[in-house]
C-alpha cells in the first residue's frame, strides 16, 4: 500500500515517525484526511495490535485499508466524512484522548488540538502529547 504514498508525506517522513511512535509507546493513534489508507496502514501496522487506531477520511477507499487491518488483528477504526464536520467532530472527542493524532491537512488542526500538544514540524503534521 505504501506506493501510493504522496508526495506530501514521503516514505522517509513516515519512516521517521514510526520510529518516534514506536519510541513513545504509542498504544492509541488518530489520523485526520487519511484518504485511501496508506500512511495509517503503515503507521498502524508498526504499533501493537492491542492498541486503538482511528482514521478519519471522506474517502471510501480507508474502508478497505482498516477491513485489513482488522481481519490482521489490530483494533483499526475508520469514520467517514469531513473532519471539520460537527458530528465527526463530536464523535472523535466522545473517543477520548489519544497518543498521537496526525493531521494531514493542517486547516484541520485548530479542531483536534489545544496548547498542551506539541507539533512535530514536518509536512505530514503530526501531533503529540
Amino acid at each position: 500500500m505504501l506506493d501510493n504514498v504522496n508526495s506530501q508525506a514521503s516514505q522517509s517522513d513516515i519512516s521517521a515517525l514510526v520510529g518516534v511512535l514506536v519510541e513513545g509507546g504509542v498504544t492509541s493513534y488518530l489520523e485526520i484526511g487519511a484518504r485511501h489508507g496508506d500512511t495509517f496502514d503503515r503507521i498502524v501496522r508498526s504499533l501493537p495490535k492491542i492498541g486503538f487506531y482511528v482514521s478519519v477520511s471522506g474517502d471510501t477507499d480507508l474502508i478497505d485499508c482498516v477491513e485489513s487491518l482488522q481481519s490482521d488483528g489490530y483494533n483499526a477504526h475508520y469514520v467517514l466524512g469531513d473532519s471539520a464536520n460537527s458530528e465527526v467532530l463530536e464523535l472523535i472527542g466522545s473517543l477520548g484522548d489519544f497518543d498521537a493524532v496526525m493531521i494531514r491537512d493542517r486547516t484541520d488542526s485548530s479542531n483536534y488540538c489545544d496548547s498542551k500538544e506539541k507539533v512535530m514540524d514536518s509536512e505530514i503534521g503530526a501531533l503529540f502529547k
